[in-house]
């Protein structure tokens, strides 16, 4: 789905764990094609499944799913909700950490909370250099680039942005909606005077 493609020619996964499910990566591509309902409906469904059958990590990465889903549609309340529930639950603290950190940096980012949000992206930023996470990595720099243009700072907007897109152009990530930086991106630029 980095590429973009379509993945209804693949293989089912031979393991039954929903976390390997071609039905997760399928509503995770329509969250990142902006398809809000659709994707929440068939995450939702998804995460019922993996509560009822015990399926805890799958339960942990669909609630994940979920919240930058909300984050990504504006629905900040919500996304704050699902990251309270990370925090609280008794997963045994899956995804605590730049998981957590970026997902708050990103929605404090949306809410227009600069200061917030670059504390959170540095903090992630701070755990991936020791853990090498490199998802969370570009996330944090996403989170830092929008709080970087609701503090006025085009320049360290596009530093960090164009590292984003950057890494998407030398990697392969087809897909618009994986790190969608483009228009901030080019927000920063004019700001810049950069044709």
């Amino acid at each position: 789905i980095l590429r973009g493609r379509a993945i209804d020619d693949l293989p089912a996964a031979q393991h039954d764990d929903l976390f390997y499910s071609l039905a997760r990566v399928a509503a995770v591509q329509l969250a990142w094609r902006g398809e809000v309902g659709e994707a929440r409906r068939r995450l939702e469904e998804l995460r019922a499944l993996a509560d009822e059958r015990g399926e805890t990590w799958s339960y942990v990465v669909l609630r994940l799913h979920l919240c930058e889903l909300a984050t990504r549609a504006g629905d900040l309340d919500e996304a704050g909700l699902l990251l309270d529930e990370m925090v609280e639950s008794t997963d045994d603290g899956l995804l605590i950490g730049p998981v957590y950190e970026r997902c708050r940096a990103l929605c404090a980012a949306y809410r227009g909370d600069a200061e917030a949000a670059e504390r959170w992206a540095s903090q992630t930023l701070a755990g991936t250099e020791t853990a090498g996470v490199r998802w969370e990595w570009l996330e944090a720099k996403r989170a830092r680039g929008v709080a970087a243009l609701l503090a006025r700072e085009p320049a360290r907007a596009a530093e960090s942005l164009g590292c984003v897109w950057e890494h998407c152009l030398r990697e392969g990530v087809d897909d618009p909606g994986a790190f969608p930086v483009g228009p901030d991106l080019v927000e920063a630029l004019t700001l810049l005077g950069v044709r």
